[in-house]
């Protein structure tokens, strides 16, 4: 039938154009280089007329024969090596949209509202990419709870702010082009006087003025020195084809060394962000390990909640948001540190 497009057309606009098929399965049992290469635009275009995927199985025991790159480079047919696999493909598209279509009776932590209305206000005054102080604002619209912190521009102000939130103080860069300051040197943590702070300014102002392009500097953010304790990274990511993603796992350093994180499409409630916490690795952390207490879980869950519910709502206008560490302890679960990129 392929070797005839008008026919190939005909029967196949018939069969897409039917409710009933959601896709249409092709299997590929020989390769003929004569053949073969010119039937890849017309399947492609098929599909791209009906917007419905047109699977594709080489069959043929010519594993790299002629056409078979051009099937695997075309955006709008999918290859498949064998039968199985295809189909478990088609399976698993077909659970997720009846994930994303199923009615969800859930309660949401910050429905709508006042926070949605908050929050994109906030995002629409911020740059591309927002800065600490900018993102935790946004963040504690929709109840995920923040450090507190103030804004200086000089050791004698950086002073009298840490005075009044109390020592010890942590001081950070204020700067929307600085995203890792740890890296960039521009935070100095545990400062538990005057005279620290006074030196602590002056350092982190020096390693900002060595950051190469140039960055937009603020000021230096004064925040209080959060307490030891389990840290972990909450965050989302606007997937092009799943949409918002809201990803747990372990922070701080160990965010990058042992990629253990757990995802889901946003937004969860709190059963499912208490079962990501269940699928790390590290989760015995959590519950408290070799005689460690265990940590606040359903503070930690409210935060994922939070986190997943502003990226579902904010979906338009936010590409990623990266909230790390969250600091979880006994009786509190905070963050400590954010950062937020708009999308676009």
């Amino acid at each position: 039938m392929i070797n005839s497009p008008e026919s190939f057309n005909i029967c196949g606009r018939a069969l897409l154009q039917d409710a009933a098929y959601g896709a249409m399965v092709i299997p590929q049992g020989v390769s003929v280089r004569e053949l073969t290469p010119a039937r890849v635009p017309v399947v492609s275009g098929l599909a791209q007329a009906m917007a419905k995927p047109i699977c594709l199985i080489w069959m043929t025991e010519w594993l790299e024969g002629p056409g078979s790159e051009l099937y695997e480079a075309n955006p709008y047919v999918a290859m498949f090596r064998s039968a199985d696999r295809c189909f478990a493909a088609l399976a698993a598209w077909n659970w997720r949209e009846a994930v994303r279509q199923a009615p969800r009776g859930r309660v949401r932590l910050a429905p709508g509202g006042k926070p949605a209305a908050a929050a994109k206000r906030l995002l629409a005054q911020a740059g591309t990419k927002l800065t600490e102080r900018e993102a935790k604002e946004v963040l504690a619209a929709y109840g995920v709870p923040v450090t507190g912190e103030r804004l200086v521009g000089d050791r004698e102000a950086a002073v009298q702010a840490a005075e009044a939130l109390g020592f010890p103080v942590v001081l950070k860069v204020e700067s929307p082009d600085i995203a890792h300051k740890t890296e960039a040197g521009v935070v100095r943590l545990n400062l538990a006087d005057g005279t620290a702070v006074r030196a602590a300014y002056d350092a982190v102002m020096a390693a900002a003025g060595k950051v190469r392009p140039k960055p937009e500097v603020r000021g230096v953010l004064v925040q209080p020195m959060i307490g030891a304790g389990v840290e972990l990274i909450v965050g989302s990511k606007l997937d092009p084809q799943f949409g918002p993603m809201v990803v747990v796992g372990m922070g701080g350093i160990l965010a990058e060394l042992l990629r253990d994180t757990a995802v889901e499409l946003a937004p969860v409630d709190r059963g499912q962000a208490l079962a990501m916490l269940q699928r790390l690795s590290a989760y015995k952390l959590l519950t408290g390990f070799r005689g460690s207490a265990p940590v606040a879980l359903d503070r930690l869950a409210d935060i994922i909640v939070g986190v997943s519910e502003l990226a579902a709502d904010q979906a338009g206008a936010i590409a990623e948001i990266d909230v790390n560490p969250v600091i979880c302890g006994a009786d509190r679960a905070i963050a400590v540190d954010a950062l937020i990129v708009r999308a676009g």
